[in-house]
């Protein structure tokens, strides 16, 4: 059982999804479609691989609960940059064919786990954001590495990503591109006042710690998840899970940033 994940709020979507589902028909593939990731969670069905048809952003939510049911994932991609969901519109067909063959490669990519207060918030694929919680002005977060203190951030927000994130927000931040296979975490301030401290990479094991100096919220894979308060402590480790990509091709993440951002 296959199950399909479309982004019904972009263009051409549903479109894409009845292209995939004569595909799957025309190959006796058993398959399921959703309009939301967490109705995976609550539909009882063993699936063997998750297909999100949309963008990046779509793949990011039916992360969360595909890593939860250890079920691996590949996207078709509709949106505009597809760092993640590599598979073009009009290659829906072979890259069908190609999972029945068993012709492609799995990627474990690392995620980050976030805890408030030591209690989990949410495990993140992409990134974790710390920020302030009005548009205007900044806000201050003590920053810590391993209890050994780093600084205070004068800041929108502190973001946290993995070599999976770090071509995402925190590239737009000023952070440097890791490689998907490396094994390291990445910690970048948003729109910083405090020049002395600059995006800067950390082993695996670190433990990153921001206690924040007014009110905010925590921003997981691009969407809000909890508000905190002065205070309060966020840290962010690397979790114990892993989510499995399907991916068809090797990907040039040099050559795909000066294709999809140049």
């Amino acid at each position: 059982m296959i199950g399909i994940i479309t982004n019904t709020g972009k263009p051409r979507t549903l479109e894409a999804q009845n292209r995939l589902t004569d595909i799957l028909d025309s190959r006796g593939i058993l398959y399921r479609t959703y309009t939301e990731a967490s109705e995976i969670s609550g539909s009882g069905e063993e699936l063997e691989c998750v297909v999100t048809v949309g963008g990046d952003g779509s793949l990011l939510r039916a992360a969360r609960y595909a890593v939860e049911h250890d079920v691996p994932v590949f996207g078709i991609n509709l949106g505009r940059v597809g760092f993640l969901t590599e598979v073009k519109e009009d290659r829906m067909e072979e890259a069908v064919d190609r999972y029945l063959a068993h012709d492609f490669t799995e990627e474990r990519r690392m995620m980050l786990h976030c805890r408030l207060n030591g209690k989990t918030v949410r495990h993140a694929l992409n990134d974790v954001l710390v920020s302030k919680s009005s548009f205007s002005g900044l806000t201050q977060i003590d920053v810590s590495v391993d209890r050994d203190r780093v600084g205070t951030v004068f800041c929108d927000g502190m973001l946290t990503a993995t070599p999976t994130g770090s071509t995402g927000y925190t590239l737009s931040a000023g952070g440097p591109v890791l490689y998907a296979d490396l094994d390291a975490i990445v910690v970048t301030p948003v729109c910083s006042h405090s020049v002395y401290i600059r995006p800067f990479v950390v082993r695996p094991d670190s433990v990153i710690s921001f206690e924040m100096r007014d009110s905010g919220f925590i921003c997981i894979d691009g969407s809000q998840t909890a508000d905190v308060h002065k205070g309060d402590i966020i840290s962010v480790t690397k979790s114990d899970r892993t989510f499995r990509l399907i991916r068809f091709d090797h990907t040039n993440i040099a050559g795909l940033i000066r294709e999809k951002l140049c």
